[in-house]
């Protein structure tokens, strides 16, 4: 199939390597796009008003159906193409490339499915994302994320969504949570339902990250700027002041950077009840002692979230599995699995540091350093001289495919 090419600035239809070749001769860069760049992209439109338009006036049924299958072959190889939206045609239509989608709707009515339909093209009634793996949406997320170079929105998808991207924040919550929870799994923290042992903890891996250095005001500004934890009034709100968490903050880094004992003390009792209520047999418990309680009981939970139809004994049998055990142990019952798949269903369910305590890539946002807070290099850390820049300006996540 020979290549499409736009040329902006006069809006002609290039064809084929020999057309392309010349007039990259005579073009600036960026001048030439490609029409799945024109169809994928939202930002893309011609430089003049003056587009040649194809002669598309005489056309039938037929010519409109011969149409859409092109298009269709002409984005299928591309990775930003799901199915054939109103969005594409429209683009292309702005390149004078096809009529617009209200041309096919005089001729197939204003359902654009119908037209769809005839093409076996899914309907957008269906719901593209319902295989989606918790992975392809946080990948998404983070696709997302770097485009826009900010923490998504729900409108930042809505508006990403009409523009041909992907999910909405209706299918995000539908398969994989709410756009806030799957904000988590890139390593934004969804702060507005945080509790005060999520504000402790956070402090503690801040101060872990850090080197043991204290929460300090200008350190929670740098840290909310990256939208990567609360700022001074939303502590100030939750603690009365910033010192109480600064205090709670730095016990827990004392006494447990990652806070193993607190985990375990609220695992046991989640145990304990569970035993109460005849829950757990009384064999999981003998089996259970030199094991780790907490890592019993995230093992449980991920297993709820990745195996919904197994029974109670078998989610018992499971949790008793060493972790290399229990991930090859899914992955046999649920073959479409993976490690990165479980770790961000670790992740989502709260206890990816019950089982592998990981250092996440995402804790480099938390790094301040003394650039960021303004100190003098010579003097003493708690000198502060003047506020620093180097600290509002996150690098982008990386992939989540290698943030783990």
């Amino acid at each position: 199939m020979k290549e499409i090419w736009f040329d902006k600035r006069t809006g002609d239809k290039l064809i084929g390597d020999a057309a392309i070749a010349q007039r990259l001769e005579e073009s600036g860069p960026g001048d030439l796009v490609s029409i799945q760049d024109v169809a994928l992209s939202p930002d893309i439109t011609p430089d003049t008003k003056r587009v040649k338009r194809l002669n598309d006036r005489e056309w039938d049924k037929d010519d409109y159906l011969t149409y859409g299958k092109h298009i269709i072959s002409v984005l299928a190889d591309d990775p930003r193409f799901d199915r054939l939206k109103r969005v594409h045609i429209d683009r292309l239509s702005t390149f004078g490339y096809g009529r617009s989608r209200f041309g096919i709707k005089l001729m197939f009515g204003n359902n654009f499915s119908d037209y769809l339909a005839e093409l076996g093209e899914p309907s957008p009634d269906q719901d593209p994302y319902e295989h989606w793996s918790r992975k392809q949406f946080a990948a998404y997320a983070l696709e997302q994320a770097e485009r826009l170079k900010h923490r998504p929105t729900g409108d930042d998808y809505t508006a990403a969504h009409h523009d041909g991207y992907g999910p909405s924040p209706w299918h995000m919550a539908k398969h994989a949570g709410h756009p806030n929870e799957v904000n988590e799994l890139i390593g934004y923290p969804s702060i507005y339902y945080w509790e005060e042992e999520d504000f402790i903890a956070w402090g503690a891996r801040v101060m872990h990250v850090n080197n043991g250095m204290p929460l300090t005001r200008r350190m929670l500004a740098i840290l909310s700027g990256r939208e990567r934890g609360p700022g001074f009034s939303t502590a100030r709100d939750h603690f009365g002041t910033l010192s109480r968490l600064q205090e709670l903050a730095t016990e827990r880094y004392t006494t447990d950077p990652l806070s193993v004992q607190k985990r375990e003390q609220i695992a046991r009792s989640r145990l304990n009840n569970l035993a109460s209520k005849n829950l757990v047999n009384g064999w999981v418990v003998k089996h259970l002692n030199g094991m780790s309680i907490a890592s019993f009981i995230a093992k449980i939970d991920i297993s709820y979230d990745l195996l919904p139809t197994t029974d109670e004994q078998e989610y018992q049998y499971i949790g008793l599995a060493g972790t290399d055990e229990y991930v090859a142990d899914l992955i046999q019952r649920r073959p479409d699995l993976d490690l990165e798949e479980i770790q961000l269903s670790a992740i989502a369910t709260h206890h990816i540091d019950d089982i592998w305590q990981l250092s996440r890539r995402w804790d480099r946002h938390l790094k301040v350093t003394t650039d960021d807070l303004g100190y003098t290099r010579k003097g003493n850390l708690d000198r502060y001289t003047s506020p620093g820049t180097g600290g509002q300006n996150a690098l982008a996540a990386h992939a989540i495919a290698h943030s783990l």
